[in-house]
């Protein structure tokens, strides 16, 4: 099985892209808590910020493992360059 660095790194930047769309929603899914919580003093408000605390917070869990993965990948990328560039002189023949 062959190893497609051009797709890893492809992913990569689409995980990255996602954790900041997930931080971006998880903004806005708090200011607009905030929003209810500045013009609706009803009881069931405690129920709500509670759930988007923790929605806020799993996004945050969720975006943050994104953005590690690929920097991950990322940062593999010149390793895998080097050791496919060695192997590929290997099989040549050339030191």
């Amino acid at each position: 099985m062959e190893f497609n660095l051009h797709q890893a790194l492809s992913q990569a930047k689409q995980f990255s892209e996602l954790a900041s769309t997930l931080r971006n929603n998880k903004n806005s899914i708090i200011s607009l808590k905030n929003s209810l919580d500045h013009n609706w003093k009803g009881t069931e408000m405690v129920h709500m910020d509670h759930a988007v605390a923790t929605m806020a917070n799993d996004l945050s869990k969720i975006s943050s493992q994104l953005e590690a993965l690929s920097n991950d990948i990322s940062a593999a990328e010149p390793k895998y360059s080097i050791c496919h560039f060695e192997l590929s002189q290997d099989r040549t023949g050339f030191s």
